[in-house]
């Protein structure tokens, strides 16, 4: 991958917040959350999406939306979202991260 120019850099950090908390800082200062993601990637996976939908007011879609095909593009019972952090952990992780960066 080409590194980024100095211009992209400056446009990027004109958009949005930083985050409060550094990915690299998390085990020390947000230790609880770090080692229940570390223990239970799947329920921690539940609970932060469950508590993006509230923030959000959005009903649960499949995947976050990032795949809109057949029904996947459609609101879903929330207890689809069980399957979804069981069944394909990667996906529902891809699909928070892709909420995080998109609403906040």
């Amino acid at each position: 991958m080409a590194p980024l120019s100095q211009e992209v850099i400056g446009q990027l950090n004109q958009v949005g917040d930083q985050w409060q908390v550094q990915m690299i800082d998390s085990p020390c200062k947000r230790p609880s959350y770090w080692c229940y993601g570390c223990a239970c990637p799947c329920c921690f996976t539940y609970y932060q999406r469950q508590e993006l939908l509230e923030i959000t007011g959005e009903k649960y879609i499949c995947c976050a939306g990032l795949f809109p095909c057949g029904p996947l593009d459609q609101p879903q019972d929330e207890k689809c979202l069980v399957l979804e952090v069981c069944c394909c952990l990667g996906l529902a992780l891809s699909g928070n991260r892709w909420m995080l960066q998109t609403r906040f």
